[in-house]
């Protein structure tokens, strides 16, 4: 398996565990009463690298395998 192919879904896991980190810590913190953090945002940040691994998955393999 590519490097590419091997990172998609490793990405997805990090950015899931991520936003479900963040949204326990923004529920934990609503709960004691603390301001909140400045949130990043996860799912963004997470769509837009897979999306870019995926693109260049493909761009790879169609070079290596034409």
């Amino acid at each position: 398996m590519c490097m590419f192919c091997t990172a998609i879904p490793a990405t997805a896991t990090a950015g899931i565990a991520l936003n479900a980190k963040q949204k326990r810590e923004k529920k934990e913190a609503l709960k004691e009463g603390k301001s909140l953090k400045r949130e990043v945002p996860v799912k963004s940040l997470t769509f837009i690298a897979v999306g870019s691994l995926v693109a260049a998955s493909v761009l790879s393999h169609k070079i290596l395998y034409s």
